[in-house]
Order: C-alpha cells, then sequence, then structure tokens
C-alpha cells in the first residue's frame, strides 16, 4: 500500500485557524529551508516537535504567548536544589499546631497529608510582577527513584471512584491536583505536573494562596509503593524558564500525626551517639525530648561529659549577601550546636544559644 495523501481539504481540517495561527507565531514556517512541500505539511502540523506534549490544550490568558506552546519547554526532571532567583521566590505553610487531617514536622520539614484532603500553601515572589506561572511537580526523594514518575495506583485511578467524577481522562494518572481553576495538567516525558498562573496577589497580600489535593497513597503498591516523596514547585515565565525553586517533602497516608511520630523517631534514632540512649533534638522546640529516659529519672549522658565541654563564647559580628545564604548558615550553626548537644550531653548549656538561632532564623522566613 502506498503512502497516505492528504488533499488539500483534509490538511486544513487537523487544527482550526486559530491553533495554527498560534503555532506560525513561533515556527517561521515561510522561510523553512529546502523542504518539500510534503515536509513542510509534517512541520506545520506535528506539535511534538516544538517540545509540547500537552493533554488538554488550554490556553493561557495571560499575555500573548500560548505557555503550553512554548518552544523552551525543559524536559528534565526538576532537581532538588532549591533557590529563590530574581524574584526571592518563596513558599510558606502554617507550621503551627497539629490537625486531624495535616501534620507538619518542624524536624523534618515536611508535611503528612490525608488522601483528598487541601494542603493550603502561599506563595510569595518579589517584585510581584503578573504573567509568571507556578508548577508543581511530585517526584521520588530518594535518587534512584528520581526518573521514575510519580502515579496513582490502579484501584485509585478505577473511573467509578467518587474522585474521578466528572475529571477528563488525561488527569487521571495524577497524584496532586491544584484547586485553581484555570490548573493546566500536563503529561512530560511520563512525568505528572500542573501548572497555574499565578496573577498577583492581592492588594494588601503580598502572597497568592493556593490550595493542593492528593489522590493516592504513598503505601500503595502500585503506585509509589511506600517510597518518599517530595513536591517540587518552579516559578517560570511564559518560556518556561524556571526563575525560583522550592521543595517541600509530602506523605500522604491515612494517619498523619502517627506516621509523623515515627517518621520523627527514626531520625532521632539514627543519629543517636550510643544505643539505648537514643535522643532527638525538634527544630522549633524550646524543650529537649529525651527519647528513651524512663520517666522519674535523668537521662545519662553520654561518654563526653558535659562538664568537659568548651563553653568559651566568641561573638562573631559578620555580614552574609542573601537571606538564602544567611539562613543557610545560620541553620548549619544551630545543627551543630544539636549535635554537639547529643554528644556531650550539654543540653542546659546549649539551649539559650540554640533558641538564638531559631529566633534569627525565624526572622528570615
Amino acid at each position: 500500500m502506498g503512502p497516505t495523501v492528504l488533499s488539500s481539504s483534509q490538511e486544513s481540517a487537523l487544527y482550526d485557524e486559530g491553533v495554527f495561527k498560534e503555532i506560525q507565531k513561533h515556527v517561521d514556517i515561510d522561510n523553512l529551508p529546502n523542504l518539500e512541500e510534503d515536509e513542510l505539511v509534517e512541520r506545520k502540523y506535528d506539535l511534538t516537535r516544538q517540545g509540547s506534549i500537552v493533554n488538554n490544550f488550554q490556553m493561557s490568558t495571560m499575555g500573548n504567548i500560548p505557555y503550553h506552546l512554548s518552544t523552551q519547554m525543559n524536559m528534565n526532571i526538576p532537581i532538588k536544589e532549591e533557590f529563590p532567583g530574581e524574584f526571592n521566590f518563596d513558599l510558606l505553610l502554617n507550621s503551627q499546631g497539629a490537625g486531624k487531617n495535616c501534620v507538619f514536622s518542624q524536624e523534618l520539614r515536611k508535611v503528612f497529608i490525608n488522601m483528598e484532603q487541601t494542603l493550603p500553601l502561599k506563595f510569595k515572589w518579589d517584585p510581584p510582577v503578573d504573567g509568571l506561572w507556578l508548577r508543581t511537580t511530585m517526584v521520588f526523594s530518594m535518587d534512584q527513584y528520581r526518573t521514575d514518575p510519580v502515579v496513582r495506583c490502579h484501584n485509585h485511578m478505577a473511573t467509578n471512584s467518587v474522585s474521578n467524577q466528572n475529571i477528563a481522562e488525561h488527569v487521571l494518572r495524577h497524584v496532586v491536583r491544584c484547586t485553581h481553576l484555570d490548573s493546566i495538567y500536563e503529561e512530560i516525558s511520563g512525568h505528572m505536573s500542573v501548572s497555574v498562573p499565578l496573577g498577583t496577589p492581592q492588594p494588601g497580600c503580598r502572597y497568592v494562596p493556593l490550595g493542593f489535593q492528593f489522590f493516592c497513597k504513598n503505601s500503595c503498591s502500585s503506585g509509589m509503593n511506600r517510597r518518599p516523596t517530595e513536591l517540587v514547585f518552579t516559578l517560570e515565565n511564559h518560556q518556561r524558564q524556571v526563575l525560583g525553586r522550592r521543595i517541600l517533602p509530602v506523605r500522604v497516608c491515612s494517619c498523619p500525626k502517627r506516621d509523623k511520630d515515627k517518621e520523627e523517631q527514626e531520625s532521632g534514632d539514627s543519629i543517636a551517639p550510643m544505643p539505648g540512649k537514643k535522643r532527638k533534638f525538634p527544630l522549633g522546640s524550646q524543650q529537649v525530648v529525651h527519647a528513651h529516659c524512663p520517666p522519674g529519672k535523668k537521662p545519662m549522658l553520654s561518654q563526653v561529659s558535659a562538664s568537659n565541654y568548651d563553653g568559651r563564647e566568641y561573638n562573631l559580628s559578620i555580614r552574609i549577601p542573601g537571606r538564602e545564604n544567611a539562613q543557610a548558615i545560620l541553620n548549619y550553626a544551630f545543627d551543630r550546636l544539636a549535635g554537639d548537644a547529643v554528644k556531650s550531653g550539654a543540653y542546659q548549656q546549649l539551649a539559650p544559644y540554640m533558641e538564638v538561632l531559631l529566633k534569627k532564623i525565624n526572622q528570615l522566613k
């Protein structure tokens, strides 16, 4: 059988005139060199050559460039390194208190949340210019699984599931959904992401609030299969250039508080100096928790006595450029003192210094 040849009417029916004009803005079809007529037709209508693999074909109403038709899309898997970029991009969440359906661990900097519950987040950038986008991608935290896409399990993807009613077919594989009405769901090289136009903060407000929901659990065997996950938030322009990046570890589970306590316990145990004397020093807490100290008894010190700890003070007055650098230095100082407290048992000596560091860290948020 010979090759299929499209008539002029069949070629024009592939896309309507409005879509073709949008494509023409980004591809100079008239000046393509030395192309046969058949190849010109193929170049006109082959969107995948432009690097845009989009399922729902929504058009942005912000600006003149369709966000999903950008020719500069980054096809790589999001990396772990955070950076605020030129707009000082930042992620804010309420870390105070503990709820039944959503709990935040100060020690782990991680969210534990029930399936289908809304996680409210705030996004801030300065100056708060219009025309920027937020892309949210769920990825596996461990490097050996970083290239594997995070998708829903077979049971939760079933079309008869209540959570899938009135949901477009191409959204069914996405674990993460955004409550924003103009959300765009994409599958890029098998990896799922959702993008929303940020607009600008309302008058008297410095951030844009967004809600996220999760429609599969980390424990589902045919999905995430107990592998730890995190959300990668990227601030992007219309050309999909990444202008800032923030990371938030998330676990979707049935008992958020139970799983939070368990992971904090395991984290505290992993840095214990000796078996049977395991301690943890939660970030943001003014009280030291001795995990394995019987009630009514004082905790035993490790082999290095607190009385031998070098408590000489050194007054350091330094100027650090960049909030991100200042936060990193303060966090390192806090972690160093927390480690010394665990190793030496000099909790009482180091607690005042650590409280000062915590206040400075919170001031920079």
